[in-house]
């Protein structure tokens, strides 16, 4: 595959090399006195330049190609081709973001550290990049550092994040508040849930003031603080966030997977709760919303699918039933410590979202 890029390139470089080459040397009789052939350094300076020409051609043609083949969902080969590009022009942050991301969905960390450094290095000295890319990128470095349990870096990152956020915004934007939900998120890995809740009601209190009470963003916030009180068994607290979200996701469905996950997690409260019809009712509406949106095999519309088994198989004997209800409760609160999807906003996207975002975009 390299050697079928460079030649390509090298075909067409040396093609249009060749055109200018008998352009120049083209003459008529009237000017023949006055052609002169290039000397060797201008001849070894025009080599130079098709070779960097060329090289720049393969590098953008393996680019274009890692995008094609993580469409495909080859990962594999997207992170083979893209790592051949930065072999080829290592100070292309394009490529760079790709690569940090690809290591990211393939869950080789360090390597994505690596990337994601470099291109917050290009970031921090070019002047094409505004604040808010910067805190962009330190996000997503942050999530890097999350997976990788570098707690306190991932708060360093976050943090210079948020500050670049307020400078441009001040402090009540909804860009501060996804700030916010970053921080809070990393305060739950840490089990420092009173450092979350300010945080989280810090948000939701921007949200309702810039966006307004019954709006999406909104209701996000508020499934956001459920989810962390539901974390702490706080569950009538959470029960009635976690209704005032799907109240107003009812209202403006326009994030179905949104709301099938609040729903969710309220059936799951109800299951904690032993409200087996309440949270059939929850479960059943998921997998409603999620047949309008998936196809049957899809992994969402499956795990909705067994949800209702477990709820089934809950409700059947005494003895099966406290077996598989203890089981179900030792498996959602060994989720709490690590619970991480605090808000869709910062969510990392799944390898078909993240992917979508990409396009055959020009060096940068």
């Amino acid at each position: 595959m390299k050697i079928f890029l460079k030649r390509v390139a090298a075909v067409m470089v040396l093609t249009s090399a060749s055109m200018n080459l008998q352009a120049a040397f083209s003459t008529d009789s009237s000017k023949d006195d006055r052609l002169q052939k290039p000397s060797a350094s201008t001849s070894e300076a025009f080599l130079e330049q098709v070779r960097v020409n060329s090289r720049l051609q393969a590098a953008e043609a393996a680019y274009n190609l890692s995008i094609l083949a993580a469409n495909r969902k080859d990962l594999t080969l997207a992170h083979s081709l893209i790592e051949e590009a930065i072999q080829m022009n290592q100070s292309n942050s394009n490529y760079l973001t790709f690569a940090a991301d690809i290591a990211f969905l393939t869950q080789q960390y360090d390597k994505a550290e690596v990337y994601q450094i470099m291109v917050l290095e290009i970031a921090r000295s070019a002047p094409e990049f505004d604040d808010l890319q910067v805190a962009m990128i330190l996000d997503q470095l942050g999530a890097i550092y999350v997976q990788q349990e570098h707690y306190e870096k991932a708060r360093s990152s976050y943090q210079e994040s948020l500050q670049l956020r307020e400078k441009l915004y001040g402090d009540n934007h909804l860009q501060v508040a996804m700030s916010l939900n970053r921080l809070a998120l990393l305060a739950v890995r840490q089990d420092q849930s009173s450092v979350a809740e300010t945080l989280l009601k810090k948000s939701l209190d921007i949200a309702r003031e810039v966006s307004g009470p019954r709006h999406v963003n909104t209701a996000n916030m508020l499934a956001n603080l459920a989810d962390l009180y539901q974390s702490e068994l706080r569950l009538e607290e959470a029960e009635a966030l976690y209704k005032e979200a799907i109240s107003i996701w009812g209202d403006s469905p326009v994030d179905p997977l949104r709301q099938a996950t609040g729903q969710n997690s309220l059936g799951r409260l109800f299951m904690i709760q032993r409200r087996f019809d309440d949270a059939r009712l929850q479960f059943e509406q998921v997998l409603t919303l999620l047949k309008q949106n998936y196809t049957q095999d899809h992994p969402y519309v499956q795990q909705a699918i067994r949800n209702l088994t477990e709820l089934d198989a809950a409700r059947g004997s005494n003895v099966e039933k406290d077996r598989i209800y203890d089981e179900l409760l030792r498996e959602f609160s060994s989720r709490l410590p690590k619970y991480k999807e605090i808000t869709a906003d910062n969510a990392p996207l799944l390898p078909e979202q993240r992917i979508l975002h990409y396009s055959m975009k020009p060096n940068r």
